[in-house]
């Protein structure tokens, strides 16, 4: 095994720092995602695989104080968002966000400006913020929904098409 230096999260501040670590290279999976050349799949890499970092910074904070008790809203006063999300999947007190989510197409409408409603199985319902072309999804069809840089979501269904989509209700 060789051993590296991982990223590692502050419990108190958004500060990032490289400790030691075991193991293979940390950012090698986030780092081959650059050989990818399908710009859909090369986003959802980088998506996973931040993601996964942030995991292990947040098992990395909470190794560091555990049991640390969830913060007040005096506490919390100043923090990013994120760091406070951190702390509180640490302490236990929220559930890790989801990088993403499957369904099933129940409903689906096009409105006057030619962009689709989506309901889903989950009974979220999804809008298409792009006027670009139809995914061709019909109901039933399974599709997934990820996270996307800047706080967008992606949705795409069994083929290739996709488009960024806002959550309704």
């Amino acid at each position: 095994m060789t051993k590296g230096y991982c990223l590692a999260a502050s419990a108190m501040a958004s500060c990032l720092w490289l400790v030691p670590c075991h193991g293979a290279e940390p950012l090698a999976a986030l780092m081959a995602c650059r050989a990818l050349t399908d710009t859909t799949a090369r986003l959802a890499c980088f998506d996973r695989e931040s993601a996964s970092l942030d995991l292990k910074a947040a098992s990395a904070t909470a190794a560091a104080t555990p049991h640390a008790p969830p913060l007040d809203s005096k506490q919390q006063f100043g923090l990013p968002e994120r760091s406070v999300a951190t702390q509180e999947i640490a302490a236990g007190t929220r559930a890790a966000e989801a990088t993403t989510i499957e369904a099933h197409i129940t409903q689906l409408s096009q409105g006057t400006n030619g962009r689709f409603t989506y309901a889903l199985d989950n009974a979220q319902i999804w809008r298409q913020l792009g006027s670009t072309g139809d995914l061709l999804l019909k109901t039933g069809d399974a599709v997934t929904i990820s996270r996307g840089t800047l706080g967008s979501y992606w949705m795409q269904g069994a083929g290739k098409r996709g488009c960024k989509v806002a959550r309704v209700r």
